[in-house]
Protein backbone atom coordinates (compact mmCIF):
# COMPACT_ATOMS: atom_id res chain seq x y z
CA UNK A 1 0.00 0.00 0.00
CA UNK A 2 1.54 3.25 -1.15
CA UNK A 3 1.79 6.26 1.15
CA UNK A 4 -1.37 7.96 -0.57
CA UNK A 5 -3.34 4.73 -0.08
CA UNK A 6 -2.16 5.29 3.56
CA UNK A 7 -3.70 8.41 4.16
CA UNK A 8 -6.98 7.82 2.85
CA UNK A 9 -6.73 4.65 4.35
CA UNK A 10 -6.44 7.15 7.82
CA UNK A 11 -8.42 9.72 6.82
CA UNK A 12 -11.43 7.43 6.57
CA UNK A 13 -10.68 5.54 10.01
CA UNK A 14 -10.83 9.21 11.64
CA UNK A 15 -14.32 10.15 9.90
CA UNK A 16 -15.79 6.64 10.66
CA UNK A 17 -14.08 7.31 14.36
CA UNK A 18 -15.35 10.87 14.44
CA UNK A 19 -19.06 9.42 13.45
CA UNK A 20 -19.32 6.18 15.93
CA UNK A 21 -18.22 8.92 18.66
CA UNK A 22 -21.43 10.92 17.95
CA UNK A 23 -23.68 7.98 17.73
CA UNK A 24 -22.61 5.99 21.22
CA UNK A 25 -23.18 9.05 22.94
CA UNK A 26 -26.44 9.82 21.76
CA UNK A 27 -27.77 6.35 21.35
CA UNK A 28 -25.22 3.36 22.08
CA UNK A 29 -23.87 1.39 19.37
CA UNK A 30 -20.65 2.93 18.14
CA UNK A 31 -18.77 -0.18 17.72
CA UNK A 32 -21.06 -1.71 15.30
CA UNK A 33 -19.48 0.96 12.48
CA UNK A 34 -15.76 1.09 13.56
CA UNK A 35 -15.53 -3.13 13.88
CA UNK A 36 -16.35 -3.74 10.34
CA UNK A 37 -14.41 -0.71 9.08
CA UNK A 38 -11.30 -1.99 10.64
CA UNK A 39 -12.20 -6.03 9.79
CA UNK A 40 -12.56 -3.89 5.94
CA UNK A 41 -8.81 -2.51 5.89
CA UNK A 42 -8.00 -6.44 6.58
CA UNK A 43 -7.46 -6.35 10.12
CA UNK A 44 -8.87 -10.17 11.70
CA UNK A 45 -11.56 -10.27 13.94
CA UNK A 46 -9.93 -10.90 17.22
CA UNK A 47 -7.24 -7.82 16.39
CA UNK A 48 -10.15 -5.60 14.89
CA UNK A 49 -12.29 -6.10 18.67
CA UNK A 50 -9.06 -5.34 20.36
CA UNK A 51 -8.06 -2.49 18.55
CA UNK A 52 -11.44 -0.79 19.02
CA UNK A 53 -11.04 -0.78 22.43
CA UNK A 54 -9.14 2.27 22.00
CA UNK A 55 -11.76 3.87 20.00
CA UNK A 56 -14.48 3.04 22.56
CA UNK A 57 -11.90 4.31 25.30
CA UNK A 58 -11.44 7.90 23.44
CA UNK A 59 -15.27 8.56 23.02
CA UNK A 60 -15.71 7.53 26.56
CA UNK A 61 -13.36 10.35 28.18
CA UNK A 62 -14.88 13.08 26.09
CA UNK A 63 -18.64 12.07 26.82
CA UNK A 64 -18.21 11.64 30.51
CA UNK A 65 -16.16 14.71 31.13
CA UNK A 66 -19.54 16.79 29.29
CA UNK A 67 -21.58 14.82 31.91
CA UNK A 68 -18.90 15.27 34.89
CA UNK A 69 -18.86 19.08 34.61
CA UNK A 70 -23.01 19.30 34.04
CA UNK A 71 -23.24 17.70 37.54
CA UNK A 72 -25.32 15.36 35.87
CA UNK A 73 -23.47 11.70 37.36
CA UNK A 74 -24.44 9.68 39.90
CA UNK A 75 -21.18 8.96 41.19
CA UNK A 76 -21.99 6.65 43.88
CA UNK A 77 -24.68 4.41 41.71
CA UNK A 78 -22.16 4.34 38.96
CA UNK A 79 -19.44 3.12 41.34
CA UNK A 80 -21.45 0.24 42.76
CA UNK A 81 -22.16 -0.80 39.08
CA UNK A 82 -18.41 -0.39 38.39
CA UNK A 83 -17.52 -3.28 40.70
CA UNK A 84 -19.62 -6.50 38.72
CA UNK A 85 -18.83 -4.55 35.41
CA UNK A 86 -15.08 -4.40 35.89
CA UNK A 87 -14.87 -8.19 36.93
CA UNK A 88 -17.42 -9.01 34.29
CA UNK A 89 -15.50 -7.23 31.66
CA UNK A 90 -11.88 -9.39 32.66
CA UNK A 91 -14.11 -12.44 32.83
CA UNK A 92 -15.27 -11.26 28.59
CA UNK A 93 -12.50 -10.07 27.48
CA UNK A 94 -10.25 -12.88 28.39
CA UNK A 95 -12.64 -15.30 26.68
CA UNK A 96 -12.66 -13.26 23.59
CA UNK A 97 -8.77 -13.41 23.04
CA UNK A 98 -9.11 -17.14 22.66
CA UNK A 99 -12.00 -16.95 20.38
CA UNK A 100 -10.64 -18.10 16.74
CA UNK A 101 -11.19 -15.69 13.47
CA UNK A 102 -13.85 -17.20 11.87
CA UNK A 103 -16.34 -17.88 14.87
CA UNK A 104 -15.78 -13.91 16.29
CA UNK A 105 -16.58 -12.74 12.67
CA UNK A 106 -20.28 -15.22 12.90
CA UNK A 107 -21.01 -13.47 16.03
CA UNK A 108 -20.08 -9.75 14.94
CA UNK A 109 -23.02 -10.37 12.12
CA UNK A 110 -25.59 -12.01 14.70
CA UNK A 111 -24.90 -9.29 16.66
CA UNK A 112 -25.25 -6.60 14.08
CA UNK A 113 -28.81 -8.31 12.94
CA UNK A 114 -30.29 -8.53 16.28
CA UNK A 115 -29.48 -4.94 16.49
CA UNK A 116 -30.56 -3.67 13.66
CA UNK A 117 -33.73 -5.51 14.54
CA UNK A 118 -33.63 -3.74 17.73
CA UNK A 119 -33.88 -0.57 16.39
CA UNK A 120 -36.44 -1.71 14.10
CA UNK A 121 -38.20 -3.01 17.30
CA UNK A 122 -37.79 -0.11 19.62
CA UNK A 123 -36.54 3.55 19.06
CA UNK A 124 -33.21 4.66 19.66
CA UNK A 125 -32.35 5.94 23.46
CA UNK A 126 -32.50 9.48 22.98
CA UNK A 127 -36.70 9.23 22.79
CA UNK A 128 -36.44 10.04 26.39
CA UNK A 129 -35.59 13.61 25.92
CA UNK A 130 -35.27 14.44 29.39
CA UNK A 131 -34.99 13.14 33.07
CA UNK A 132 -37.45 15.88 34.21
CA UNK A 133 -40.17 13.19 32.39
CA UNK A 134 -40.47 11.14 35.61
CA UNK A 135 -43.63 10.46 36.68
CA UNK A 136 -43.18 12.06 39.93
CA UNK A 137 -42.09 15.37 38.32
CA UNK A 138 -45.20 15.31 36.12
CA UNK A 139 -47.18 14.87 38.87
CA UNK A 140 -45.68 17.57 40.95
CA UNK A 141 -46.16 19.82 37.85
CA UNK A 142 -49.97 19.15 37.98
CA UNK A 143 -49.77 19.67 41.29
CA UNK A 144 -48.65 23.45 40.56
CA UNK A 145 -50.49 23.99 37.30
CA UNK A 146 -53.81 23.37 39.14
CA UNK A 147 -53.16 25.96 41.60
CA UNK A 148 -52.43 28.41 38.43
CA UNK A 149 -55.71 27.50 36.40
CA UNK A 150 -57.44 30.71 36.91
CA UNK A 151 -54.26 32.66 35.73
CA UNK A 152 -54.00 33.71 31.87
CA UNK A 153 -51.28 31.09 30.07
CA UNK A 154 -48.44 33.22 29.90
CA UNK A 155 -48.33 34.08 33.13
CA UNK A 156 -48.65 30.49 33.47
CA UNK A 157 -46.10 29.19 32.11
CA UNK A 158 -44.04 32.04 33.36
CA UNK A 159 -44.76 31.41 36.94
CA UNK A 160 -44.22 27.54 36.29
CA UNK A 161 -40.27 27.75 34.87
CA UNK A 162 -39.64 30.10 37.57
CA UNK A 163 -40.73 28.48 40.78
CA UNK A 164 -40.67 24.45 39.24
CA UNK A 165 -36.98 24.65 38.06
CA UNK A 166 -35.56 24.73 41.58
CA UNK A 167 -38.16 22.11 43.16
CA UNK A 168 -38.20 19.61 39.55
CA UNK A 169 -34.20 19.23 40.28
CA UNK A 170 -34.73 18.60 44.16
CA UNK A 171 -36.86 15.62 43.12
CA UNK A 172 -34.80 14.11 41.11
CA UNK A 173 -31.15 14.36 42.96
CA UNK A 174 -33.06 12.99 45.71
CA UNK A 175 -35.30 10.30 44.25
CA UNK A 176 -31.45 9.63 42.70
CA UNK A 177 -29.81 9.39 45.68
CA UNK A 178 -32.40 7.11 47.53
CA UNK A 179 -31.99 4.48 44.75
CA UNK A 180 -30.87 1.05 46.17
CA UNK A 181 -28.93 -1.46 44.20
CA UNK A 182 -29.88 -5.05 44.71
CA UNK A 183 -28.55 -8.23 44.08
CA UNK A 184 -30.27 -9.01 41.06
CA UNK A 185 -28.72 -5.78 39.51
CA UNK A 186 -25.29 -6.51 40.19
CA UNK A 187 -26.27 -9.55 38.52
CA UNK A 188 -27.20 -8.13 35.67
CA UNK A 189 -24.46 -5.44 35.21
CA UNK A 190 -21.71 -8.71 36.12
CA UNK A 191 -23.70 -10.40 33.08
CA UNK A 192 -23.27 -7.07 30.74
CA UNK A 193 -19.74 -6.37 31.53
CA UNK A 194 -18.70 -10.06 31.10
CA UNK A 195 -20.68 -9.09 27.35
CA UNK A 196 -18.96 -5.89 27.27
CA UNK A 197 -15.52 -7.17 27.91
CA UNK A 198 -15.84 -9.85 25.24
CA UNK A 199 -17.66 -8.09 22.18
CA UNK A 200 -18.51 -4.67 23.49
CA UNK A 201 -20.91 -4.21 20.53
CA UNK A 202 -24.47 -2.64 21.73
CA UNK A 203 -23.15 -3.09 25.47
CA UNK A 204 -24.64 0.77 26.29
CA UNK A 205 -28.03 0.03 24.64
CA UNK A 206 -28.39 -3.23 27.05
CA UNK A 207 -26.99 -0.65 29.86
CA UNK A 208 -29.32 1.59 28.93
CA UNK A 209 -32.30 -0.49 29.11
CA UNK A 210 -31.20 -1.20 31.84
CA UNK A 211 -31.16 2.16 33.76
CA UNK A 212 -34.05 3.10 32.11
CA UNK A 213 -36.52 0.03 32.20
CA UNK A 214 -35.70 -1.82 35.21
CA UNK A 215 -33.79 1.01 37.73
CA UNK A 216 -36.30 3.74 36.45
CA UNK A 217 -33.45 6.07 35.35
CA UNK A 218 -34.06 9.47 33.20
CA UNK A 219 -32.31 9.70 29.57
CA UNK A 220 -29.37 12.40 31.05
CA UNK A 221 -28.56 9.77 34.17
CA UNK A 222 -28.72 6.78 32.20
CA UNK A 223 -26.45 8.09 29.97
CA UNK A 224 -23.68 9.15 32.21
CA UNK A 225 -24.12 6.32 34.05
CA UNK A 226 -23.26 3.78 30.69
CA UNK A 227 -20.58 5.76 29.55
CA UNK A 228 -19.14 5.99 32.50
CA UNK A 229 -19.43 2.39 32.95
CA UNK A 230 -17.44 2.09 29.48
CA UNK A 231 -15.15 4.26 30.82
CA UNK A 232 -13.99 2.16 33.70
CA UNK A 233 -14.07 -1.08 32.27
CA UNK A 234 -12.46 -0.41 28.49
CA UNK A 235 -9.17 0.06 29.78
CA UNK A 236 -9.20 -3.06 31.18
CA UNK A 237 -10.38 -4.84 28.65
CA UNK A 238 -7.74 -3.23 26.22
CA UNK A 239 -5.11 -4.37 28.73
CA UNK A 240 -5.99 -8.57 28.11
CA UNK A 241 -6.57 -7.83 24.33
CA UNK A 242 -2.83 -6.17 24.79
CA UNK A 243 -1.44 -9.15 26.46
CA UNK A 244 -2.84 -11.15 23.71
CA UNK A 245 -1.15 -9.04 20.80
CA UNK A 246 -4.78 -8.34 19.45
CA UNK A 247 -4.21 -4.43 19.14
CA UNK A 248 -3.54 -2.85 16.24
CA UNK A 249 -2.15 1.27 18.17
CA UNK A 250 -1.44 3.25 15.11
CA UNK A 251 -4.95 2.35 13.59
CA UNK A 252 -7.01 2.35 17.03
CA UNK A 253 -5.07 5.54 18.30
CA UNK A 254 -6.24 7.06 14.57
CA UNK A 255 -9.84 6.15 15.27
CA UNK A 256 -9.87 6.95 18.59
CA UNK A 257 -8.80 10.58 18.16
CA UNK A 258 -11.85 11.06 15.53
CA UNK A 259 -14.26 9.32 18.38
CA UNK A 260 -12.83 11.64 21.04
CA UNK A 261 -14.23 14.32 18.51
CA UNK A 262 -17.33 13.20 17.69
CA UNK A 263 -18.07 12.21 21.42
CA UNK A 264 -16.93 15.79 22.21
CA UNK A 265 -19.89 17.32 19.68
CA UNK A 266 -22.72 14.64 20.24
CA UNK A 267 -22.27 15.27 24.13
CA UNK A 268 -23.18 19.16 23.55
CA UNK A 269 -26.16 18.27 21.28
CA UNK A 270 -27.50 14.98 22.11
CA UNK A 271 -30.88 16.75 23.37
CA UNK A 272 -31.16 18.62 20.22
CA UNK A 273 -31.68 15.53 17.51
CA UNK A 274 -34.70 13.72 16.38
CA UNK A 275 -35.18 10.03 17.40
CA UNK A 276 -36.30 9.08 14.19
CA UNK A 277 -33.15 10.30 12.33
CA UNK A 278 -31.12 8.40 14.48
CA UNK A 279 -32.99 5.63 13.80
CA UNK A 280 -32.71 5.52 10.17
CA UNK A 281 -29.21 6.37 9.98
CA UNK A 282 -28.34 3.31 12.98
CA UNK A 283 -30.55 1.28 10.65
CA UNK A 284 -28.88 1.92 7.42
CA UNK A 285 -24.84 2.01 9.01
CA UNK A 286 -26.07 -1.19 10.91
CA UNK A 287 -27.33 -2.97 7.53
CA UNK A 288 -24.27 -2.44 5.44
CA UNK A 289 -22.16 -3.55 7.80
CA UNK A 290 -24.12 -6.72 8.33
CA UNK A 291 -23.76 -7.36 5.02
CA UNK A 292 -20.24 -7.01 4.58
CA UNK A 293 -19.30 -9.01 7.33
CA UNK A 294 -21.42 -11.89 5.71
CA UNK A 295 -20.37 -11.41 2.42
CA UNK A 296 -16.19 -10.75 2.83
CA UNK A 297 -15.77 -12.38 6.66
CA UNK A 298 -17.54 -15.45 6.50
CA UNK A 299 -18.96 -16.32 3.34
CA UNK A 300 -15.50 -14.99 1.74
CA UNK A 301 -16.21 -13.48 -1.34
Amino acid sequence: MDILDESIKYFLLFLVGAFSGFINVIAGGGSMVTLPLLMGFGMPAPIANGTNRISILFQDIAGIIKFIKAGKLPIRIALILGIPTVIGSVVGAMFASRLNEMLLSIVIFVLLIAMSIYIIVKPPVIKNRSDNEDEEVKNEKNIDNSNLIKKNDATQKNIENINNRGRVDKILNKKIKDKKIGVFSFVLFLIVGIYAGFIQVGSTLIWYAILTWKMKFGFISANAIKLFLNFIMTPIALFVFILHHQVAFVEGIIIGVGSFIGAWISAKIAMKLSAKVVKIMMLIIFTVAASYVLLFKIIGI
